[in-house]
């Protein structure tokens, strides 16, 4: 199979083995062996830059570009391209939800994060799943934020979905964590902005994903493989279904159709 110009992957669990808390060895070489071969490598996740950051990425692979936060910011060459934001109106209505429930409430900016609510319970409990680091309070002072992290269980799911602002998305990911965006924003929205940056079809993209939100992603690239640890409708959906990330599926994969 054909080198890709460009391949967008996902990071949790397809290359970050949370069983284990590391990196896939094999997968970031599978990583580096396609960028020696000329294609472009996108780091495509549901995490802010900051997220991604504190989780040691940048120690054991270099990507040539990000898409952050589920497609709210894109980020080529360590250069801010594009985000979306916000408005303050739309912020203080959900700091004030967020109080009245008592709940966390974390605002993502563009390569910051921090706390507008006090730390509650709820934070450890969605952090003890996903390895994380849990950042410290500031005042919210007009800051542009382009997602917000609710730590809350969904006993009031219903108030908040009828009382966010207009515009506002309400994605429950965990028993524990909510992701607030400023209108519907996706992995494969982010995709297609950075194809059409770079001026590259979708059909010379690969995408590497394993969960619901890399869905989106698969249907703006030409190529797609779910690990083998992914969703059951994500396998369905890709092109190629690799092995489980601990055995090193990417890599294996990759190895087999000649990409790498």
């Amino acid at each position: 199979m054909k080198t890709p110009k460009i391949a967008f992957v996902d990071i949790d669990w397809t290359l970050y083995d949370h069983e284990h808390n590391c990196f896939n060895k094999k997968g970031i070489e599978a990583l580096k062996l396609l960028q020696k071969k000329g294609c472009l490598v996108f780091l495509n996740s549901a995490r802010s830059y900051h997220s991604i950051k504190h989780l040691k990425t940048f120690h054991v692979f270099k990507p040539d570009g990000i898409v952050a936060s589920n497609g709210a910011s894109l980020f080529y060459k360590n250069k801010l391209v594009q985000s979306s934001y916000f408005t303050d109106s739309q912020l203080h209505t959900i700091i004030e939800l967020a109080n009245k429930f008592h709940n966390s409430l974390e605002l993502t900016c563009d390569k910051k994060r921090f706390m507008v609510t006090p730390t509650y319970k709820e934070v450890a409990l969605l952090f003890a799943t996903y390895k994380e680091v849990t950042v410290g309070y500031k005042k919210y002072k007009g800051q542009k934020a382009n997602t917000c992290l609710l730590f809350a269980d969904d006993k009031n799911d219903d108030y908040y979905i009828s009382h966010l602002p207009k515009g506002v998305t309400f994605y429950r990911y965990d028993t524990y964590g909510v992701d607030l965006d400023p209108h519907p924003m996706s992995k494969g929205g982010g995709v297609k902005i950075a194809l059409n940056y770079l001026g590259i079809d979708k059909s010379e993209a690969l995408a590497v994903g394993d969960d619901y939100q890399d869905l989106e992603m698969f249907k703006e690239c030409g190529t797609s493989i779910a690990l083998g640890n992914g969703r059951e409708e994500v396998k369905k959906a890709a092109d190629y279904v690799a092995e489980v990330i601990s055995e090193d599926g990417l890599y294996n994969l990759l190895k087999k159709l000649e990409i790498i």
